[in-house]
């Protein structure tokens, strides 16, 4: 489409979904150095990434990458956190990829009672969890580096599915809209 708008393809340069959000954030703060992550549905096939971020005095290469940020882990968009909002924003009766804002408002209002069997921080950890990976390392530590997981089954959720999980809905069902809100950002936070 952009050659139609009289674009040459010269012009057209074709950046790294996430690094583009790191880039932008990063490049906008007052901070020498930072680690930056991104998180969002999906985007180059991830649904979020970690940069190492420090501030060069070197500008950034026509076509090239940004100098000065690393990328240290990734999150693939299989595993995305994202689309759990949106299915608990539909589940809230809200717009799903739409105001999941007001999901992440809600969660102010409610308690997730961690660590309490039955408390929405307890269900919604068996829809999305942190594990360390079984395979590879990072090698900065020599460590096995730690991954976000999702359930595959459906029964707690389903990435790129806003249908309904059946074991989610049930756990949830008579809980407070803010209590339910609160478990999600709880544990997407940990």
């Amino acid at each position: 489409h952009l050659l139609d708008l009289g674009f040459e393809r010269a012009q057209i340069r074709w950046f790294d979904h996430h690094l583009c959000h790191a880039f932008a954030a990063f490049h906008c703060s007052p901070f020498d150095s930072a680690l930056v992550v991104t998180f969002d549905g999906r985007g180059d096939c991830l649904s979020g990434a970690v940069y190492e971020a420090k501030r060069v005095d070197e500008p950034v290469p026509v076509g090239g990458e940004p100098p000065g940020l690393e990328l240290v882990a990734v999150t693939s968009f299989l595993d995305s956190v994202a689309y759990l909002y949106s299915v608990v924003t539909q589940l809230l009766g809200f717009r799903p990829f739409h105001h999941e804002g007001k999901v992440t408002g809600l969660a102010a209002q409610g308690c997730s009672r961690r660590g309490v069997p039955g408390g929405t921080f307890d269900i919604f950890s068996k829809a999305v969890w942190i594990e360390q990976e079984c395979r590879g390392w990072n090698p900065r530590t020599g460590e096995k580096p730690w991954v976000i997981r999702t359930d595959t089954t459906g029964d707690y959720y389903k990435a790129f599915s806003t249908a309904s999980p059946p074991k989610l809905l049930a756990e949830l069902r008579g809980l407070s809209r803010e209590d339910i809100a609160a478990g999600l950002q709880d544990v997407s936070r940990s």
